[in-house]
């Protein structure tokens, strides 16, 4: 039975954004480095800070991990932001991951209100992973990721990331100011039933304003309340929602209390949650490896 780490992330870095069309670059996000000794970088996407922070990993933080984990931690930085992919597999042989399903970092959090920075940045991560899925000869799957804001553009990309080895589709619980189950969203929902493509619900914020209010004064749970706290509640709203689903004929009236998506929806499109849900999924960085086939 093969091990599969079902929540994998890749650290974006400059090389990502080369991916685009030459026409396109103004639109790319550019890393800010405030300084030699920072901890973390930062995005900017059309002047403004943008997307999830990229954090900077010292080997002496690295270090530190290991002796509280009692397990080795050191990541190659170039296994780290897949500059070498072979640097990669060679790192899941050590820690015996057979596959691993590999969500972004930047879009953990919303990077622009844009449809027309939000097209371009998105088809260049997504051609940036089918590259890295293709040198990794199936060993790396990757979620792909869509520029929600134009829902035409979004129905479009899916068959070619379908074909490139994408396995879902992120989503986070807030996508600017919907909640996934709105019915903004059910003609993509279709078409993924169509590809077969689930949503993968990573941990993760999409409203800018909702992230600055719960942060505020909270100290070290900032994140559980900004981000892991709406992603459990929007997991268990997709699962016990009672209106109709794409792909169904059901109403509110006839769709059995407590269904699932799995229920609901024509085919089998389900929703995958790493972070709230999923006991079979196994992730390895940050618990006892589960298996799953």
């Amino acid at each position: 039975m093969p091990t599969i780490d079902g929540d994998a992330h890749v650290m974006e870095g400059p090389q990502t954004w080369q991916y685009c069309d030459p026409s396109e670059c103004k639109f790319m996000p550019v890393l800010l480095n405030p300084g030699p000794e920072a901890d973390r970088q930062f995005w900017l996407v059309d002047g403004k800070i943008r997307g999830h922070v990229r954090h900077v990993i010292k080997a002496k933080e690295f270090q530190a991990l290991a002796e509280a984990s009692g397990r080795e931690m050191v990541v190659p930085s170039e296994a780290q932001h897949l500059e070498d992919v072979q640097a990669r597999i060679r790192h899941m042989d050590e820690m015996g991951i057979d596959i691993q399903v590999m969500y972004p970092t930047i879009f953990i959090q919303q990077v622009t209100d844009k449809a027309e920075f939000e097209v371009p940045i998105c088809k260049a991560y997504n051609r940036w992973m089918a590259d890295v899925w293709k040198q990794g000869k199936g060993r790396l799957r990757w979620v792909c990721v869509l520029p929600l804001l134009s829902m035409q553009d979004s129905i479009d990309m899916l068959p070619w990331c379908k074909e490139n080895g994408a396995v879902a589709v992120l989503m986070r619980p807030f996508e600017g100011d919907r909640l996934i189950q709105d019915p903004y969203f059910f003609p993509l929902y279709e078409a993924m039933t169509k590809h077969d493509l689930p949503v993968g619900m990573h941990i993760g914020n999409g409203n800018p304003a909702c992230l600055d209010i719960t942060r505020q004064r909270v100290g070290y749970g900032a994140g559980f309340w900004s981000m892991s706290a709406n992603t459990a509640g929007a997991s268990a709203s997709s699962k016990h929602r009672r209106s109709g689903f794409p792909g169904s004929s059901k109403t509110s009236s006839d769709v059995p209390k407590g269904a699932s998506c799995r229920t609901i929806f024509s085919r089998p499109t389900v929703f995958m949650c790493p972070v709230t849900a999923a006991p079979t999924i196994s992730n390895i960085s940050r618990s006892i490896p589960r298996r799953m086939c």
